[in-house]
């Protein structure tokens, strides 16, 4: 073991003893949320609703790891890869423990797994009212650091072993992974949540709403047991969003939010960045930013939304490579480049996989004068402007590694509030 993983794995050591401490100390009452797709807007959503009704906190951008989670439950910053930083950090958590300042009555908590029994070690000690699990898919994110989709769907599950007796289960019941775990939960209140009539919680009629024929945001009918509510999210599309509308709509009635105003809600919550987020671009083009992350599961997602915008103008798909795929990197990059061939008129590819790209999307029938290949998002940047035409709808998507919102920034019609509309606008990650 290196002296850098040492000092890792104590610091890791000391903030989860806080942090347990503090919550024995507060009592606060727990939501937890992670899936393979879907946690952060979960999460923001979920806050949106609930602010209003108690106080309430949640992980700040998508700090949901073992690091992530602790600092969430202390109120504190990370120290990004400075020791007298972390050193401050840590005595500051130790305040926090006798600390008589008010504590918020909920905690809404994203977690993450990139490895085997990650969910476990961020929750030691914590036992939760609400958990979430959102979607795995066939071929999640993060998948290179387990044996099978079987071993990520087992780590995931893991969460619902954090649940108190009492406690209640909100599962995807749309996804053939997910839902069959209701079944081993037979002391818990278990809501499934999904586009099926059968689940506790269903749309329908999802749609994307249009204002001057451009893209303005998603509408659908939240149906439950005993009632209908309409539903418009503002400033994202992707049918997707609808699931994170139901999962954020069931948590908030769990945890005794009337369905009426939690429905209500929804309809004023704030997008989260990056997340199929509509944004206003450069020469009248309609950005859809979804540069947070991206899995297989994901891309798909978005290509699709893209296929099923009807406004007028040349459509633009900009993929950037998906990371963390270990084996199945080369048939996962092959097949979203056949999917981009049929959402897209002009395809342009970015990173180390980017050829890989062009190859599914040469077999399903592109011709080469409609892809463009790029080493990099600094290096697409400067031709962007060439590729690009007036009033086109621009798909922007990657791992957080390729740093595909470089792109987006580009192409912004206001770049002076990139700060507060894009993912990883912070001092730290501008150094990288």
């Amino acid at each position: 073991m290196s002296l850098r993983t040492l000092i890792k794995q104590i610091v890791i050591s000391i903030l989860s003893f806080e942090a347990r401490l503090v919550i024995k100390k507060h009592r606060p009452r727990i939501i937890a949320v992670t899936g393979s797709v879907g946690k952060t807007s979960v999460k923001d959503a979920l806050y949106d609703i609930m602010k209003e009704s108690y106080t309430v906190r949640k992980n700040k951008k998508s700090f949901n790891s073992e690091f992530g989670v602790p600092l969430t439950i202390l109120d504190l910053p990370t120290g990004w890869n400075s020791p007298r930083a972390w050193m401050l950090t840590l005595y500051r958590g130790a305040l926090r423990v006798i600390s008589r300042a008010p504590y918020p009555a909920w905690l809404i908590l994203e977690v993450g797994a990139d490895h085997p029994g990650d969910i476990a070690r961020s929750l030691a000690g914590i036992s939760l009212d609400i958990a979430i699990l959102t979607r795995v898919g066939d071929i999640p994110v993060h998948v290179e650091f387990f044996p099978s989709v079987d071993a990520v769907l087992h780590e995931k599950a893991s969460l619902l072993d954090a649940l108190r007796l009492e406690g209640t289960a909100i599962l995807n019941g749309d996804d053939t992974r997910i839902a069959p775990l209701a079944k081993t939960l037979s002391n818990k209140t278990v809501i499934l949540y999904g586009t099926h009539p059968e689940n506790t919680v269903c749309a329908e009629n999802i749609h994307i709403v249009y204002e001057n024929n451009i893209p303005s945001g998603l509408a659908f009918s939240l149906i439950t047991k005993d009632d209908m509510y309409p539903v418009t999210l503002s400033h994202t599309i992707g049918a997707h969003h609808a699931y994170t509308a139901l999962a954020a709509f069931a948590a908030g009635v769990s945890a005794g939010i009337s369905p009426q105003d939690a429905a209500m809600r929804l309809s004023h919550i704030s997008p989260t960045p990056g997340r199929l987020h509509l944004l206003e671009g450069i020469r009248n083009i309609c950005l859809i930013d979804d540069t947070y992350n991206a899995s297989p599961l994901a891309v798909a997602a978005g290509l699709s939304t893209l296929r099923d915008i009807t406004s007028a103008g040349i459509k633009v798909a900009i993929l950037g490579d998906m990371r963390e795929l270990g084996d199945m990197t080369e048939s996962a990059h092959k097949d979203a480049g056949k999917d981009a061939a049929i959402s897209a008129d002009i395809l342009i590819f970015v990173g180390d996989n980017a050829k890989l790209f062009a190859q599914g999307a040469q077999e399903a029938g592109v011709d080469h004068a409609h892809m463009h290949i790029f080493a990099d998002a600094q290096e697409a940047t400067t031709q962007l402007s060439n590729l690009i035409p007036d009033g086109a709808t621009v798909f922007v998507k990657g791992s957080q590694g390729v740093r595909m919102e470089r792109i987006v920034k580009a192409l912004l019609a206001h770049p002076k509030q990139a700060s507060h509309l894009l993912v990883r606008q912070e001092e730290e990650w501008a150094k990288r």
